[in-house]
């Protein structure tokens, strides 16, 4: 259960976004390459900086794409169109957001979050009462609810897939995993480069920065515990098989 900081540790990081929400408000900068060419008055440093992002988003990229095949390969299968699916769903993706990021910029951006927001909160809950009663239905006694999936899946995964902070896998994450990487991403976020839009620089208000941007990563948060009750769902059926 641990292992939900590879994403939560976001919650700590969070409070920040109400002060550096504004930051972006009041440099009217369209990227932060811009930023540091008006403030520094060095094109070089936003020549260096327009580097480091073209590196940064093609990891980033990367990542996202490999999710993308992860989710895509059990349902569409390992080929498409006779070739394999990196070759044709993937490049059919990244065709698709660079037109429509070309052709509606920031407002086509905007409502590809708002939609992408909306799944997110819908699929991160949709499938827990399902899980559940899918748990107790198959382990369960007559007249157990649906609460009592949560007995069932402690007694069968034990008290280590509950454990929130470290654990016995190598992989979970200690305490002073997560106050390092909370502190590092508290210093690196303000420099990422999409979050000068993102991070509040195209609200309307300081007011709207901050709020959307706190309250929008605040719901992301909550919306990580749907992805761990799933995750223990699947790992007691898994675990049965």
């Amino acid at each position: 259960m641990s292992g939900m900081w590879s994403v939560m540790y976001w919650l700590f990081v969070t409070p920040v976004y109400w002060i550096s929400a504004v930051w972006y408000r009041r440099m009217r900068s369209l990227t932060l390459g811009d930023w540091f060419v008006e403030r520094y008055e060095s094109k070089a440093i936003g020549v260096a900086y327009a580097c480091s992002v073209v590196f940064f988003f093609m990891t980033y990229g990367a990542m996202m794409f490999t999710a993308i095949g992860k989710v895509a390969a059990p349902l569409l299968g390992d080929t498409m169109f006779g070739m394999q699916l990196q070759y044709t769903l993937l490049p059919f993706v990244a065709v698709v957001v660079i037109t429509y990021g070309l052709l509606g910029g920031i407002s086509a951006a905007y409502w590809t979050d708002l939609i992408q927001g909306i799944c997110i909160i819908v699929l991160s809950v949709v499938l827990i009462p399902f899980g559940l009663s899918a748990v107790v239905d198959k382990f369960g006694n007559e007249g157990d609810g649906l609460m009592d999936a949560f007995r069932l899946m402690h007694e069968q995964l034990g008290d280590g897939a509950f454990t929130i902070i470290g654990g016995s896998a190598a992989s979970e994450f200690p305490l002073y995993a997560i106050v390092s990487i909370v502190i590092i991403n508290m210093i690196g976020i303000v420099l990422t480069p999409h979050f000068i839009v993102t991070g509040g620089g195209t609200a309307k208000s300081e007011w709207d920065a901050r709020v959307g941007l706190v309250t929008g990563n605040f719901i992301k948060r909550f919306c990580t515990i749907g992805w761990v009750v799933t995750a223990l769902i699947v790992s007691r059926c898994t675990a049965a098989t």
